[in-house]
């Protein structure tokens, strides 16, 4: 049975995909706001949801055994941004997620995997 091994799954972060951040970015140039702005999807996520998400992407979940290192700590436990001023302007993310990760595994499967 394939084996992942993992650090720490209990960490939170802030993902979001890379076209809302662009999005985001336009929306701060494009109205000439001053100022700093968080740009993030205000939603903390924990690591080893994202690692469920990806493996249910994948159709593996069932399939891999993760082995998670308990000894390692994360000095960063939690990290979330605070998009208060930017949703003020109309900023929202529009890509769940889920659809985040099962786009990246499609491209990964047809660009990187599929050229080698």
């Amino acid at each position: 049975q394939p084996l992942v091994r993992v650090g720490p799954l209990s960490s939170s972060r802030d993902f979001l995909d890379v076209r809302d951040i662009c999005h985001g970015l336009a929306l701060i140039l494009e109205s000439n706001h001053q100022g700093t702005y968080n740009v993030g999807s205000g939603v903390e996520t924990n690591v080893g949801e994202l690692l469920r998400i990806f493996l249910d992407s994948a159709g593996l979940r069932k399939n891999v055994q993760i082995e998670s290192d308990a000894a390692r700590i994360d000095p960063v436990p939690r990290h979330v941004a605070n998009i208060g001023r930017l949703a003020d302007k109309g900023f929202a993310p529009q890509y769940s997620l889920e659809l985040s990760c099962q786009e990246m595994l499609a491209y990964w499967s047809r660009y990187v995997y599929g050229s080698a």
